[in-house]
């Protein structure tokens, strides 16, 4: 039994499996291939395997949940600060909401959002591949399906469901607001604040974002004249319209 330690090469983010020899069995893969304008090399990897299914998912669980400032912070880029401070204060109000309802909601859309496998192997000390496969299989049975109904698969019909579903959670967001407007109100005043029971951190959030909003309208404006629902703020601006209908994409 060996313990190795895993990262996700972003931050300080990493995690402790338990380890142990296997006998491999047919089909097993034991090397890591990968192409060159030689053709295919191969590198032999070590026959190891979890030694416990049921303990690393626990391991996984945490993980997610420690790190997901961590996540937020390496992969939103600072630069663009409406886009950051956003992602920032979802987080806070995931641990801090006195709702429980609130805090589940976002824990698992941040959790959810986490758990994007893109990333460059380049000098990386990849797992075995049997090891990756059960990594894998964890990832998908203890994190990603918990958070949704069905399969999902990267094709038209899903891209169209994804889009329905940003334009019902904006109809949803303006219905709530029954025809205020949050990013317009004066928040300079006390009525307006103790109406909407927020606290000083909530009101110092959505004064900035007001500012970054005003900041980014013309490209606010670009965007939804060239139907470009490819670019990140395509829904997100929505959510600052003033008289909102909904758009169709694709």
């Amino acid at each position: 039994m060996k313990t190795i330690t895993l990262t996700q090469d972003v931050g300080n983010a990493s995690y402790s499996l338990q380890v142990r020899k296997f006998i491999p069995q047919p089909g097993d893969s034991l090397e890591r291939t990968w192409n060159t304008a030689d053709g295919v090399k191969a590198n032999p990897c070590a026959s190891y395997a979890l030694a416990n299914m049921r303990e690393t998912s626990k391991v996984f669980v945490n993980f997610v949940d420690t790190y997901i400032k961590t996540f937020i912070d390496h992969c939103i880029i600072v630069e663009d600060p409406l886009l950051f401070m956003t992602y920032q204060m979802a987080f806070k109000h995931s641990r801090l909401s006195a709702i429980k309802d609130e805090r589940v909601l976002l824990n698992s859309v941040l959790c959810l959002w986490d758990w994007d496998p893109t990333a460059g192997n380049y000098r990386k000390y990849l797992a075995p591949p049997v090891l990756q496969a059960q990594i894998e299989s964890l990832t998908t049975s203890m994190i990603l399906l918990p958070m949704q109904k069905e399969a999902r698969y990267w094709n038209h019909e899903i891209v169209e469901r994804f889009h329905s579903g940003a334009r019902t959670m904006l109809a949803y967001f303006h219905y709530c607001n029954k025809g205020g407007h949050p990013f317009s109100m004066d928040w300079t005043r006390p009525a307006n604040v103790a109406f909407a029971e927020l606290g000083p951190q909530q009101v110092d959030f959505i004064k900035e974002t007001v500012k970054l909003i005003q900041d980014k309208r013309s490209h606010f404006e670009t965007i939804k004249l060239k139907e470009d629902f490819d670019d990140d703020y395509y829904f997100i601006a929505q959510l600052y319209d003033l008289h909102w209908i909904p758009l169709h994409t694709i």
